[in-house]
């Protein structure tokens, strides 16, 4: 009898360690990106339909493109926008186009939002990876089309009752959510009267289906998150229901970056920043419960390199899951590892590294369908104070 006992136990605890183990993330393919050559990488963004992938590039002495990719080809990422070429035969001029921030359609795979000229916005639509770059006098200039007159910060493309917004922080008002219908340029009225006079919106995001929005605002260490629900009265949106979100912090901690969960919206991540014993700043990352008001700690060692987080306000540092189950983050080890989190159970988080073998992670995303995880990666070289670049495409399985 005690022998059945101690084999069914054993049968259990192997059945729990299997469970366990077939839980865990595994890694199918690793593949770099190919690139004609070497410089920095920034603020890669993946097309709904996980096909395609756009980026930032800036090589040495030159501006800032945008670069696309198409998942499972064997050609080099390539240019969005054609360099234009004037002057004479004997004098010829070229003069490159910068171009930064760019953003998938939420309807369109094939319709890439981006900044140009002088950070305004334009919008190239039925985009075909066989035929870019594309001459500048195709891109639709948005900007103009819905009045916008100052240079954009940060911004954020949503669909709501199958109709495409945008959501803008223009830099001359940096304490102000606009947003439009890409005809007019509109107010978000509540929200921005949550905005006292002297505050700055530090960064904001929409949840998946653009139900609510969550703002960081305030000066450092008086950061709070306000939250509230989008509604849509004739084609003009409204914030109801607006609250700050309550959140115990450490002395002198800092709050930033909240991101709402992609499959429950009563759930948030976000960053504090303390300063620590040695006096340099730690990420922690959390999660908080908007219904109970709890809040789980789950890594005190998150990567996030400021002086890169030059032109994307939100995090690049650390991503949900499109299931939200996990969170994917970059460590602060020495090697600067990808890791994820399981967030099945919020009282015993668990956190495993991903074994890419890829050092010295600065950005990711997730693909939509969470097949693929894009790694970007930046070295200094020697006395060189420009990084060179990389960009990995792991595709995962479960």
């Amino acid at each position: 009898m005690k022998n059945t006992k101690n084999i069914i136990v054993l049968g259990c605890v192997i059945q729990i360690l299997c469970s366990y183990l077939s839980a865990q993330i595994k890694i199918k393919s690793i593949n770099p990106l190919p690139m004609s050559e070497r410089g920095f990488i920034n603020n890669p963004v993946w097309s709904m339909d996980s096909k395609q992938i756009a980026f930032e590039f800036m090589g040495k002495n030159e501006k800032s493109k945008v670069l696309l990719y198409k998942i499972g080809g064997n050609l080099r990422a390539k240019a969005l926008i054609q360099t234009n070429e004037g002057g004479s035969p004997f004098f010829p001029t070229s003069d490159e186009i910068s171009s930064l921030l760019p953003n998938w359609s939420i309807k369109e795979n094939s319709t890439l939002y981006f900044l140009y000229d002088s950070r305004r916005i334009g919008k190239l639509r039925e985009i075909n990876y066989d035929q870019i770059p594309i001459l500048v006098s195709n891109i639709e200039p948005l900007s103009i089309s819905i009045g916008q007159k100052y240079k954009t910060s940060e911004y954020h493309v949503t669909s709501i009752d199958n109709e495409e917004y945008i959501f803008i922080i223009q830099q001359d008002s940096p304490g102000r959510i606009d947003y439009t219908d890409q005809y007019d340029l509109i107010d978000l009225p509540k929200i921005n009267n949550w905005i006292k006079k002297d505050e700055v919106i530090d960064s904001f995001t929409l949840s998946e289906g653009a139900t609510n929005i969550i703002v960081c605002k305030g000066s450092d260490k008086n950061k709070i998150f306000i939250y509230g629900e989008i509604v849509i009265n004739n084609y003009d949106l409204n914030i109801i229901n607006l609250k700050t979100i309550s959140i115990s912090k450490t002395q002198n901690g800092v709050l930033q970056e909240p991101l709402v969960n992609p499959a429950d919206i009563n759930l948030i991540a976000y960053l504090e920043i303390v300063d620590n014993l040695q006096r340099e700043f730690e990420y922690h990352l959390h999660i908080h419960k908007l219904d109970s008001k709890k809040d789980f700690l789950l890594t005190k060692g998150l990567y996030r390199n400021e002086n890169n987080k030059i032109t994307r306000p939100n995090s690049t540092s650390y991503v949900w899951h499109p299931n939200g189950d996990y969170i994917f983050y970059i460590t602060t080890d020495a090697k600067r590892n990808v890791a994820y989190i399981d967030l099945k159970n919020l009282n015993q988080p668990k956190v495993n590294i991903l074994n890419t073998g890829i050092e010295f992670a600065e950005q990711i995303s997730i693909s939509p369908d969470g097949k693929y995880l894009a790694v970007m990666t930046q070295i200094a070289v020697g006395e060189d104070a420009d990084a060179l670049g990389q960009l990995f495409i792991v595709e995962l399985t479960y």
